[in-house]
């Protein structure tokens, strides 16, 4: 099965059914939710990415950017509880990322995230390595727009948000 993430700027929309999914073969897992409510980047699982596109267009869900994902868990960082305060970083590398070129990047900048008390909760990156998605806890967004730009790590944006889970 593979992670497909769905990225929406409009949040307030309900999750497409369950059933209208299954009948495709997917299960929508978990999602972001901007605290603002202008933006969602939501999880699903499926056996491709095209299946996820064809069952949110055949129920009439909007969306601006879909894409199959790897994800990269860290330990330690919690936010599996339901309406967990995140912060979402999104990413676009200039170079495909590699998983030895994650870990570095992981090693290299885990003193600027110590130092500003994030934790990193997890990443995931696009099959091709150019689009990252990582998502932290932190005592507030700012912190995580300090630690990201002294690691030098590139950002299209930083928002503070939840994680929500579909209704079953």
């Amino acid at each position: 099965m593979t992670l497909v993430l769905v990225e929406r700027s409009d949040a307030g929309a309900p999750w497409p059914a369950a059933d209208e999914l299954a009948r495709l073969g997917v299960r929508a897992s978990h999602a972001f939710v901007a605290g603002d409510r202008r933006r969602r980047v939501a999880v699903y699982v499926a056996t491709d990415a095209e299946a996820v596109r064809r069952a949110l267009t055949d129920a009439g869900a909007p969306f601006d950017r879909l894409w199959p994902a790897a994800p990269f868990s860290f330990d330690g960082a919690d936010a599996s509880a339901p309406e967990a305060p995140v912060v979402v970083a999104e990413r676009t590398y200039p170079e495909p990322v590699r998983e030895e070129t994650a870990a570095s990047l992981r090693d290299c900048s885990r003193w600027c995230f110590q130092t500003h008390e994030v934790g990193a909760v997890s990443v995931y990156y696009e099959a091709g390595g150019r689009r990252g998605l990582c998502v932290y806890t932190a005592r507030d967004v700012e912190s995580v727009r300090i630690a990201n730009r002294m690691a030098k790590l590139p950002t299209d944006a930083i928002w503070g948000g939840v994680l929500v889970r579909p209704p079953p």
